[in-house]
């Protein structure tokens, strides 16, 4: 009888890390399959928009990336998009063919980090640095004194929360692991 639930532990023990092991590979797997398709979709809509129109503009850029962003249930920041696709352009380029082309997209770029510089912060963050680059702006020392100070504060928030986070991280996977095992 101990033979035989020595040899169905073992068993159920190479079953256990197999499972441990497989399902975060095929996860990856899936999870790059579905980057690789959300990128062509959005390369293929950026490229079939200047395709149609040699003056897209950035309103119209950001449509685009709305549109597909509420398909796919993300937020997408019109700022690294743009980055990746100006990166795509320039590795696939024709000197001759795209110079203007990716001349076009890097002044799209230049001005959409002008005009939206937080766009990728959490919202706080990027509210209290509008304030403080307006505090700059219109030389409010007392207004930038206070606005840095709350920025401060968030900033700690922030990170203790992902002091927190990773504390809880660092015992997940030896938790599940025993979990299986018992």
């Amino acid at each position: 009888m101990s033979e035989f639930l020595d040899k169905w532990f073992n068993v159920a023990f190479l079953l256990a890390m197999v499972v441990l092991i497989g399902i975060p590979i095929l996860g990856a797997y899936a999870d790059s399959t579905l980057k690789k398709k959300f990128r062509s979709e959005i390369e293929n809509a950026i490229d079939g928009a200047f395709a149609k129109s040699n003056s897209v503009d950035l309103e119209y850029v950001r449509t685009i990336l709305n549109s597909i962003g509420r398909k796919w249930s993300q937020k997408l920041i019109t700022a690294d998009v743009l980055e990746d696709y100006l990166t795509q352009i320039s590795v696939s380029a024709q000197e001759s063919q795209n110079a203007a082309h990716i001349e076009y997209v890097r002044n799209l770029l230049k001005d959409e980090r002008e005009h939206r510089p937080y766009e990728s912060l959490p919202d706080d963050e990027k509210r209290l640095l509008r304030a403080v680059a307006d505090a700059i702006e219109h030389d409010d020392k007392e207004s930038m004194r206070f606005h840095v100070r709350e920025l401060a504060a968030v900033l700690a928030v922030r990170n203790q929360s992902i002091g927190l986070i990773q504390k809880m991280n660092r015992w997940s996977v030896p938790l599940a692991a025993v979990g299986l095992i018992r």
